[in-house]
């Protein structure tokens, strides 16, 4: 494996990790596929991760889970293979929208629950409720932007 891609590969982890996205493993293998859109087994993911096949397999399936990958196998061939999801700027969308959901929904929650000599609490929490609302709004429409874009790009030139 060449250097550029390990460092790529090492910083995306590193990014999702902290970012609370998904384990570092788990960024590690999305940004693996980015690189080399081939399937893969676990076994050879494992390998040229240098993980275990344990964690491969853990990892793969979270994203599996989020979108981010497919498994498939074919027929007469008993092991699982794994590539790039279908469209998965859509599904991280998804994510991204359901986590600020839950976030805005749990804080709208709160605040009608507060009683009333908790103005100030009230007042932040209100704060925080139009923020995400406000994201999740915008969210939407980059979503559709993007859709729109991603089609765009995928027109052959003579048709443009």
């Amino acid at each position: 494996m060449h250097d550029i891609w390990k460092e790529f590969i090492e910083r995306i982890g590193i990014l999702g990790e902290r970012d609370g996205a998904f384990p570092r493993i788990a960024g590690r293998m999305l940004a693996y596929f980015m690189l080399d859109g081939s399937p893969k087994m676990l076994d050879e993911i494992a390998t040229d991760l240098q993980i275990s096949k344990a964690s491969a397999s853990t990892n793969a399936r979270l994203l599996e889970q989020m979108g981010l990958l497919e498994r498939f196998s074919t027929f007469g061939d008993r092991r699982d293979y794994y590539r790039l999801g279908e469209s998965p700027w859509e599904n991280m969308f998804e994510v991204a929208r359901r986590r600020m959901e839950e976030v805005a929904t749990v804080i709208d929650q709160t605040t009608e629950q507060m009683p009333e000599d908790m103005a100030e609490s009230r007042r932040r929490l209100r704060k925080w409720s139009r923020f995400y609302h406000f994201m999740l709004q915008d969210l939407e429409e980059r979503a559709a932007l993007w859709r729109e874009r991603l089609e765009a790009d995928e027109t052959p030139l003579e048709a443009k």
